[in-house]
């Protein structure tokens, strides 16, 4: 999955940081990340833009979800917020093409099955 985020400076900004959060049908984060965390913070000048894409395998369960988006100065949106959209996008999941699972992620997950030596479960359980 890619989400592009463009965003032009109406005046000069020493630290933008660009974030993205996937809620659940319930409101419950399912996963958020930004650029603080990811070490990529930037600045921009009066009139400059920029475009933010965020690419990922989306591993979650069958559901209903929505995508927030935010611009905002620190590592959280808590200080100062130039811009915020709640819910700008909803989606949903209707399936895996490898495999079903329950829960809300799919781990890549790996299953190895081995013969056991004849004999081995008999001696191991008395």
């Amino acid at each position: 999955m890619k989400i592009k985020l463009s965003l032009k400076a109406n005046e000069d900004v020493d630290s933008v940081v660009v974030g993205i959060l996937i809620r659940d049908r319930f409101g419950q984060d399912i996963f958020g990340a930004n650029t603080h965390h990811l070490h990529k913070v930037a600045s921009l000048k009066a009139g400059e833009g920029k475009l933010y894409e965020y690419g990922f395998h989306l591993n979650i369960g069958t559901g209903r979800y929505t995508l927030t988006t935010a611009a905002h100065k620190d590592d959280t949106h808590i200080g100062e917020s130039y811009h915020w959209c709640d819910s700008v996008l909803n989606f949903e999941v209707t399936g895996s093409k490898d495999y079903m699972f329950a829960g809300l992620v799919r781990l890549d997950l790996e299953l190895n099955i081995t013969k056991l030596p004849d004999g081995l479960l008999e001696r191991s359980s008395g």
